[in-house]
């Protein structure tokens, strides 16, 4: 998202969000590893260059060390250094799709959404439920997408996209009671706030088979989400429809989506496909 967007933080996961410990983890170290992913992970999608004084701002660690730690970064591909700034490298763009199982979820569903937005004329994403988020691996975006339109890479809530709401629909209950109990922020005055109507609006997508959202996370905005299966029928990832709503709801493609998404399941079940 853009900084355009009403947000209780800027886009992407803030400093705090993007040192803090996985679930379940102990507190964070004073490792040279730990370190070294507190001032990779300040980097986000609206702030993809970063001077060294912001960098040791925003991890807190020593301007000494931030210096260091960078100039061995970028002397392996992980950083690159220019004009004072510095950004993420390609090297981790290299690494990122060697990820076995993000790389075939890709490759095998990238025909589908292209097929979904040519039939609907919306912007059409894959997501999977990474740290309690959303993360989107995959966007087909139709040409006239305004500034806003989501990104490959991106993080965005569960409780308040139709593509979250879906994934935390089919999660473990353990999930659904952590993001449930850690407060539920609000970004537009749709947003739902209140665990007991998550709960059931959870409910409701388990029955019907898909999710809807009308301005819950961006005025403006609707989207309507169906989930993707395994060879076990467990969920794995989302497919996603977005549209302005002033273009029309989007709602009115849930039969096309949950079509769509059962053929990506069963694909998923065929061997040898890739």
């Amino acid at each position: 998202m853009t900084s355009s967007v009403r947000r209780p933080s800027e886009d992407g996961p803030t400093a705090v969000q993007a040192m803090a410990p996985l679930p379940g983890q102990a507190g964070g170290t004073h490792s040279v590893l730990d370190r070294t992913f507190r001032l990779l992970c300040v980097f986000t999608l609206d702030q993809p260059e970063l001077t060294l004084g912001e960098l040791t701002a925003l991890t807190g660690i020593p301007r000494t060390t931030v210096y260091r730690l960078a100039g061995e970064l970028v002397s392996r591909r992980v950083l690159d250094h220019s004009n004072g700034r510095y950004r993420l490298g390609p090297q981790l763009f290299e690494l990122g799709e060697r990820v076995p199982r993000l790389r075939s979820v890709r490759n095998r569903i990238r025909p589908f959404l292209r097929e979904l937005r040519e039939r609907t004329d919306c912007t059409v994403v894959l997501g999977v439920l990474d740290r309690d988020e959303v993360l989107y691996l995959l966007e087909a975006a139709i040409s006239r997408s305004p500034s806003t339109a989501l990104r490959d890479g991106q993080r965005i809530p569960v409780h308040c996209t139709a593509i979250g709401k879906v994934l935390l629909a089919y999660s473990g209950r353990p999930t659904i009671d952590r993001i449930a109990a850690t407060g539920l922020p609000r970004y537009t005055r749709a947003t739902i706030v209140g665990a007991g109507l998550l709960r059931s609006e959870l409910g409701r997508i388990r029955s019907q088979g898909y999710g809807t959202e009308y301005e819950e996370f961006r005025y403006g905005y609707a989207s309507v989400a169906a989930p993707v299966t395994d060879a076990e029928g467990n969920v794995t990832a989302a497919i996603a429809l977005e549209n302005e709503l002033a273009r029309g709801d989007p709602g009115r493609f849930a039969p096309l989506l949950r079509a769509v998404a059962t053929r990506v399941s069963i694909r998923e079940l065929t061997p040898g496909e890739s």
